[in-house]
């Protein structure tokens, strides 16, 4: 699923499995338009339709998971989006501590208001993009 609810629990629930050599690869955190960028759900798909810029081609707002994450976990998680194929998450713990992740739901409704031109005006803070020459120091960091 490609919600911003349903990424989060999927990436909250595996993290208390995970060490500091472990990764979380997401896919679609960088949408590739407005319409693309929206929770999926029979009225949104209709009002898509009739976007300008809609190209049928649809993310979902999962980079609000990367939102959430960046904003609530900054001492224990690695996160940032690489902006290749719509944006790829990376999500990495910083320590092997074991730890409570829980879904805040006040923290998660604080972050619902944000819009995809929030994101576009502002990638950097909202989801920590990264170049897509990234790619090879990344994979060199987990070879071992």
């Amino acid at each position: 699923m490609h919600t911003y609810h349903q990424a989060l629990k999927d990436v909250l629930n595996i993290l208390p499995y995970m060490d500091e050599k472990s990764i979380i690869v997401m896919h679609d955190c960088f949408p590739i338009s407005e319409p693309a960028s929206t929770a999926y759900n029979s009225e949104e798909f209709f009002a898509k339709e009739k976007h300008p810029e809609w190209s049928g081609e649809w993310n979902g707002d999962t980079w609000k998971a990367i939102l959430y994450l960046l904003k609530k976990y900054p001492q224990d998680l690695d996160v940032f989006v690489i902006d290749t194929d719509y944006g790829l998450g990376i999500v990495q713990k910083k320590h092997n501590l074991p730890m409570n992740f829980e879904l805040d739901t006040d923290f998660f409704r604080q972050l619902i208001p944000y819009t995809y031109r929030d994101l576009k005006t502002n990638p950097q803070e909202l989801v920590n993009l990264k170049p897509k020459d990234i790619i090879p120091s990344l994979i060199n960091r987990f070879h071992y």
